[in-house]
């Protein structure tokens, strides 16, 4: 009886609660809330409206507005943030802000520091620059990295979500809708990355983006190997050594180095992965993790589920008979009988022998792409849209017009031309940089 006028009773608490006692949302949020939430229309959310320039006279002014990655570490951080306060409404001047906490002394080479971590990521950064936008449409690009005495910020577009979200149907966008043209994209722009010296090596749900459009887009590159030179990778040929990765999604070549590099000597001070004797893998690695992606947007089963839950648990590809291993992705959730090419195209994303997995630049040729009545060309799974009515409205128990409650709410950020290519690991110099797109002269 009593737990029945409780429930009658807080819907009528909710609904009579004073102002400034707005339940706290999951994120922590750092303004004033308000009795209602505010409602934001997305617009493109692009970077395109963000001017940034060298120089500590005029420091470009950032609002926090809430954390995007709950509590976070406390080193390294993510946020939502605005750079056009006075328009609090306009989602267009929404940006998001990873915080790499500054540290005095040496770096652990061995280890994912701050400050190991954002060199990666801006010498990633610095390379697609130099590239074409149109030919790096799927890979998340930043405006910058600025700083002020406590650390540095990398400034990234503020997207959707992520295709974990999706997976678990956090938000309401159907990837059966979309699950061919991300295949297509997450292809193109992972080739993108090949052509530029680049392996990821973290390809997984969580570092996928969604934009507004339905576009996905490649981020986190914390772990990613760069070749000094720049040039395309070949196919067949070993670059990197270092067990980088998430088990689920890791390739099996990657797994074999592990004994060998811990038993190795010297290691730990090449982080940038020269020593020729040990590499052992190439960009194939990233065509495997493609795979597994494919494989989780592909399946029908209702649960997320990777489709490699265990250390160790594709031996299935092993086997000879083509029909056994489609029977085990049969009962993963692909089946043969409506989605033949699906599972066609996984099979050959995840071949055990990395020589015989399927190149990048032959997925638009796979019957896949080519059989599909819906599609007219392939171009066209490369030019997602969804419309702006169907866009997902965002609500925020915030007022951004109201003065932060904590004085590090409002960032002063500012940025000095850097003097080398890629930033040195024993020192903080060099580590800010504006993306050339959002280079405004003084």
């Amino acid at each position: 009886m009593l737990k029945h006028h409780l429930k009658e009773l807080v819907p009528w608490l909710l609904e009579h609660r004073p102002i400034g006692t707005v339940p706290c949302p999951t994120n922590v949020a750092y303004f004033p809330f308000l009795p209602k939430p505010i409602s934001l229309s997305p617009g493109t959310s692009k970077l395109d409206h963000l001017k940034l320039h060298y120089g500590s006279t005029t420091p470009k002014r950032f609002v926090l507005i809430q954390t995007l990655d709950g509590v976070g570490e406390t080193n390294y951080r993510r946020f939502l943030a605005t750079h056009e306060p006075q328009h609090p409404n306009d989602s267009r001047h929404f940006v998001a802000l990873t915080v790499f906490v500054k540290s005095d002394g040496p770096v652990r080479l061995d280890a994912p520091t701050p400050r190991s971590i954002l060199r990666r990521e801006l010498r990633v950064h610095k390379r697609l620059a130099e590239v074409e936008r149109k030919d790096r449409e799927f890979v998340l690009a930043t405006a910058g990295v600025m700083e002020n005495e406590r650390a540095h910020y990398l400034i990234l577009p503020f997207t959707r979500c992520d295709l974990l979200d999706v997976l678990l149907k956090k938000v309401d966008i159907d990837k059966t809708r979309f699950a061919r043209a991300w295949i297509a994209q997450l292809g193109d722009g992972l080739d993108c990355l090949h052509r530029n010296g680049i392996i990821h090596r973290e390809v997984k749900p969580r570092n996928i983006l969604i934009d507004w459009n339905g576009s996905v887009k490649i981020s986190n590159f914390e772990n990613a190997y760069i070749d000094h030179e720049g040039k395309p990778l070949l196919s067949g040929v070993s670059y990197a050594y270092s067990t980088r990765g998430t088990r689920p999604y890791v390739a099996p070549e990657v797994q074999k180095m592990i004994h060998k590099v811990n038993s190795a000597k010297g290691y730990m001070n090449d982080p940038d992965e020269q020593c020729t004797a040990l590499k052992g893998y190439g960009k194939e690695v990233d065509v495997w993790s493609l795979g597994c992606v494919a494989a989780e947007l592909l399946t029908a089963k209702e649960r997320y589920e990777p489709i490699f839950r265990f250390h160790g648990c594709y031996e299935w590809l092993t086997a000879i008979n083509d029909e056994y291993r489609l029977d085990q992705l049969e009962f993963y959730g692909i089946r043969r009988s409506d989605q033949a090419n699906a599972a066609d195209l996984v099979l050959n994303l995840l071949r055990i022998d990395h020589r015989r997995r399927l190149q990048l630049s032959e997925m638009k040729d796979h019957p896949y792409f080519t059989d599909c009545a819906e599609v007219a060309a392939y171009g066209r799974l490369l030019d997602t849209f969804i419309p702006r009515n169907e866009r997902p409205r965002i609500n925020y128990h915030l007022n951004l017009r109201a003065r932060p409650k904590y004085p590090e709410c409002v960032l002063e950020l500012t940025a000095t031309a850097p003097q080398k290519k890629i930033p040195p690991l024993d020192e903080l110099s060099d580590y800010t940089w504006i993306n050339p797109d959002n280079f405004q002269e003084d």
